[in-house]
């Protein structure tokens, strides 16, 4: 099993951020900013951009044989 990071680190910035709101305001303020951030049109390219980008660049690296190079290097558990 690896995992690819350049698609995880997103997430993980995410969820920094939602701690971050919860030591401020508590499930409440977690809540109502993650919800406007996916609902919210103008605030939705800040909650799924880095993910979408992440993504990409994991899939780039798969074309380009990065994560084939990692792989033979023996590098354990980790893609980009």
């Amino acid at each position: 099993m690896t995992i690819p990071m350049a698609a995880v680190a997103p997430i993980a910035v995410i969820a920094v951020n939602a701690l971050g709101q919860y030591q401020r305001g508590g499930f409440d303020e977690v809540k109502n900013t993650t919800l406007k951030a996916m609902s919210d049109p103008s605030q939705m390219l800040s909650f799924y951009g880095p993910v979408a980008a992440g993504i990409a660049v994991h899939l780039l690296a798969s074309r380009f044989g990065a994560n084939r190079m990692l792989g033979q290097a023996g590098v354990p558990l980790l893609r980009i």
